[in-house]
């Protein structure tokens, strides 16, 4: 163990695809380092194979003892701290990390704690809001200054920063996902990632119109021969109820053509149904961003300025939908799209790796 670097790992720990699959290219890409991450005891299951990650469960009993007789205020992040100070290097890892929601502020103490507890503190993948308040900008251009390193995954995120010399811009992180071990038959099967739309307060009211485009996207594409694959990121989030939603409008006729696949804790098999399917509808921005990575065509459903965003970087030059004005496209529209050429990602993957520059002189 001498000499290993011991860095404490922050990230959005609740089972979601693609948080952990960020995850899961940092510990790879760095195997001698010692990677702790204090997550719910679910985390050693799915990351049992990174033998360089060690999970610290925040969901024990011993843990929720000692919150029981801390007072309000100190109950936050006591553990995390206490685990944190034996780690020099801290890396906050993720997408949607500084959103302007009704807990922001609560949310921006949890970021400073992190930073204060380690001389060398990163932010890798993450892009800036959406938010509406000067209040929350300055607060974060307040946090972010001394940081060693932050790189955004896109130019909006990093123009809001222009005057910072600690922030940067490469494409996202799960570009640099490696599809080697994936070369699978490809298969007669389309992949739609879904979402609940009024998880989100600016999708509140567009559940109704959201489930029944998916709908008539799947008919349709059952007409055309393709077998359909449901599948959910994120149970939290629940996309879970999403699927059972949308299959409680489909006609019993058509179910027979239509699986679902709900990510828990198994990446492999999520990642195997992708690379074997032959197109994506991607609700789900890393259903998007994967998709890409397997070279398949991607019919992208923009539910986040994140989305957005993205595809403007990448001059994605493809149909694209919103939620919003998904049911402004015809499903024969959609369907068309699945015999588009991929797309050419070369520079995106090249581009994702220099979210790793500044880390890699610390590391390698």
């Amino acid at each position: 163990m001498r000499g290993i670097k011991k860095v404490m790992l922050y990230a959005y720990t609740a089972n979601n695809l693609g948080d952990d699959l960020f995850i899961h290219i940092l510990c790879t890409r760095y195997p001698n380092t010692k990677f702790i991450c204090y997550a719910p005891k679910t985390y050693q299951q799915t990351f049992s194979y990174l033998h360089n990650l060690h999970i610290v469960p925040n969901d024990r009993f011993l843990n929720k003892l000692v919150h029981t007789t801390l007072k309000p205020y100190q109950k936050e992040y006591v553990i995390r701290e206490q685990i944190a100070r034996d780690c020099e290097i801290g890396i906050y890892i993720g997408g949607s990390l500084f959103m302007e929601q009704d807990n922001w502020k609560a949310e921006a103490r949890n970021f400073d704690s992190m930073k204060h507890c380690h001389s060398s503190f990163f932010v890798l993948g993450a892009n800036f809001g959406p938010y509406h308040s000067q209040e929350f900008l300055n607060t974060y251009k307040t946090l972010f200054q001394g940081i060693t390193d932050i790189c955004f995954r896109d130019n909006y995120s990093k123009a809001l920063f222009s005057d910072f010399q600690n922030i940067r811009q490469a494409a996202d992180i799960v570009f640099q996902f490696s599809n080697a071990t994936y070369k699978v038959e490809e298969k007669n099967q389309l992949v739609i990632s879904v979402i609940y739309p009024s998880v989100r307060n600016n999708l509140k009211s567009f559940d109704n119109l959201y489930f029944h485009a998916i709908a008539t996207i799947i008919i349709q594409s059952i007409k055309e021969g393709y077998n359909v694959i449901l599948m959910g990121f994120c149970k939290e989030e629940k996309d879970d109820l999403a699927i059972d939603t949308i299959l409680s409008i489909i006609p019993k006729q058509w179910h027979h053509q239509i699986q679902t696949y709900q990510y828990t804790t198994h990446l492999p098999s999520a990642i195997e149904l992708i690379s074997e399917s032959s197109a994506i509808i991607a609700t789900r921005f890393h259903a998007m961003i994967l998709g890409l990575v397997f070279h398949k065509p991607v019919f992208p459903i923009i539910y986040s300025e994140k989305m957005k965003t993205v595809l403007e970087d990448i001059e994605f030059p493809n149909l694209y939908s919103t939620v919003q004005n998904i049911d402004c496209v015809s499903p024969s529209q959609v369907t068309e799209t699945f015999h588009q050429e991929p797309i050419d990602i070369h520079n995106f993957i090249q581009s994702a790796d220099k979210q790793f520059d500044m880390l890699d002189q610390f590391l390698n």
